[in-house]
């Protein structure tokens, strides 16, 4: 098995789902909070964790149907990223 492809895969993916995934909370919290006359650096905490502003607003998008933002998702590619850093760094000793 190739570590440096598998490696490249890894940080490009990282990189793909956390710029997914920040997309995915400003289109999802930027209505929200435009009702309540805030702006979207003031959710910025809710890119990753599931924190109480955060967490009703997953409650109400579920009620009404929506599927609400997932932080699950942006750790998801944090730990891709991380998991290609570490490959490169050992193959590279």
């Amino acid at each position: 098995m190739n570590f440096k492809i598998l490696a490249n895969f890894l940080l490009l993916s990282g990189v793909l789902i956390v710029a997914t995934a920040i997309y995915w909370w400003a289109q999802f919290f930027q209505p929200i909070l435009m009702q309540v006359g805030m702006n979207l650096s003031e959710a910025r905490s809710c890119i990753y964790s599931t924190g109480e502003p955060c967490g009703i607003s997953h409650s109400v998008a579920r009620i009404l149907g929506k599927a609400p933002y997932s932080p699950y998702f942006f750790w998801a590619g944090v730990a891709c990223f991380a998991a290609g850093i570490v490959l490169r760094t050992v193959k590279s000793k």
